[in-house]
């Protein structure tokens, strides 16, 4: 009898799920439509349906296939449905693994490197340097402001700009600092970006996909990228007003459009009327290869969505690494498809936890 309770129990608990899914991006694709002004084609709504029931074993896939549809103005064979990244891919390739991402405090224990402007990490209540050498209250502020004007914090499993909060030593308090995070050197950009804001920094978000062959290589591979540019007076990227231009991930050349997060395309930035078109990211390569470079000492992770940033100094600054819900949304709407190739289909009719 218990048995039987606990089956039934799973199955209203995975109705439930499925139904605020559905409930959630119906509202979202009815909200994408007013923005464009333009409906699906019924056409391409089937193409949608029967690609996500026949490639992904699932109707309820086909949410994101028809957000990708709807911007571009046709169906492509190969797009991965966001749901289905989150669901079924990530367990599958990252595993358990993947929540490490969601740890801004570990970032230096996994990956070894001084390529994050890391200061001190807050744990447990107590301050710890980037060695995980605990820090005395009375020295925390010398430590973070006696060679930066500015700090950076973050919070663990923030994300989308949330929990993100800038100092300068004035207006530091200890007691703000009550969530376990990361205090960060905030970056002074190059003037390519502050080209278009000078408010706030900039972030490069590069997706990197971790394979490992026959003969136990890690082979790491840039599959999107695109600028995340914050808008005026916003100190930070928040998703829900920066603007995303793609990157080539060859040339390191910007689109002739981006997107507000209405998905509006856009040819120059809204608040410095500063056009994308044939722009390049400096450093470019040194951007990929860093990325690369510190994906293969964490080459368990099966994907990770890196945001980074060109100092004025020409250093190439890695802000944070995302493996818990690198979202694909973004690249696989102005890029995409981008990960065709890998099959990750195959893991249709699995699901680990």
């Amino acid at each position: 009898m218990e048995k039987v309770f606990k089956e039934m129990y799973v199955k209203l608990y995975n109705l439930g799920v499925y139904l605020r899914n559905r409930w959630h991006d119906q509202r979202h694709f009815k909200k994408l439509q007013k923005n464009l002004q333009r409906r699906l084609k019924r056409s391409d709504k089937r193409l949608c349906d029967n690609y996500a029931k026949k490639v992904f074993g699932h109707k309820k896939y086909a949410s994101s296939l028809y957000t990708y549809t709807l911007i571009n103005g046709e169906f492509k064979e190969g797009w991965v449905p966001v749901r289905f990244f989150f669901d079924v891919v990530i367990p599958n390739t990252s595993m358990a693994h993947a929540k490490l991402g969601g740890f801004k405090t570990l970032s230096s224990m996994m990956f070894r490197s001084e390529a994050f402007p890391n200061l001190l990490y807050f744990m447990g209540g107590n301050f710890y340097d980037i060695d995980y050498n605990p820090i005395p209250l009375s020295q925390v502020e010398d430590k973070l402001f006696s060679e930066n004007k500015r700090v950076v914090y973050k919070q663990n499993s923030s994300g989308s700009g949330q929990g993100v909060r800038v100092y300068d030593r004035e207006h530091f308090s200890l007691q703000e600092i009550i969530s376990e995070g990361v205090l960060q050197r905030y970056v002074e950009q190059h003037d390519f970006f502050n080209a278009f804001s000078s408010s706030g920094v900039a972030t490069i978000r590069i997706f990197t996909v971790s394979e490992i062959n026959e003969e136990g290589e890690a082979l790491i591979s840039v599959r999107g990228s695109y600028l995340r540019l914050p808008r005026e007076n916003d100190t930070h990227v928040i998703s829900t007003s920066a603007v995303k231009v793609p990157i080539d991930k060859k040339s390191g050349v910007l689109g002739d459009w981006g997107c507000l997060p209405s998905w509006i395309k856009i040819d120059k930035h809204p608040d410095s009327n500063v056009t994308f078109s044939g722009l390049k990211i400096p450093m470019w390569k040194e951007c990929i290869e860093k990325v690369r470079t510190l994906h293969r000492k964490a080459s368990y992770l099966g994907s990770i969505g890196w945001d980074v940033i060109v100092s004025k100094t020409n250093e190439v600054e890695v802000m944070e690494m995302n493996s818990v819900c690198p979202d694909i949304a973004v690249i696989e709407a102005l890029q995409g498809p981008c990960f065709s190739d890998l099959h990750w289909e195959k893991y249709a009719n699995t699901r680990r936890v």
